[in-house]
């Protein structure tokens, strides 16, 4: 059976599940070529399914975002709590610590 085909017989409520089986047997050993295949699936999967790709942040929420830059591990769990990737919560702090140094992003420049 094609792996593609068996991530998505995977019902979305055991995705974690099965993420932290494959993610516990690397840690014993190399995942195969078939496994690092079923993650990558899956995970492109879930990432379909992210409601809040490409929408914009609110000012509340880039409050709390900048309130939680320096607490451990608070932008990742901020970033779980909105239901997006840590990597956005990471580029959109990043976007607001440009804005407060007052540096312009390309797109903003006037020719």
């Amino acid at each position: 059976m094609n792996l593609v085909n068996l991530a998505n017989l995977i019902p979305s409520e055991a995705e974690p599940l099965v993420l932290e089986l494959v993610e516990r047997l690397g840690k014993l050993r190399a995942h195969p070529d078939d496994e690092s295949m079923l993650i990558e699936s899956i995970v492109r999967k879930q990432r379909r399914r992210n409601p809040r790709t490409y929408h914009r942040w609110s000012t509340k929420e880039d409050r709390e975002l900048l309130s939680r830059q320096h607490l451990r591990r608070g932008v990742a769990d901020y970033a779980h709590q909105l239901g997006i990737t840590e990597t956005a919560a990471w580029s959109r702090l990043r976007h607001l610590r440009n804005l407060r140094k007052g540096k312009r992003m390309a797109n903003q420049v006037e020719g």
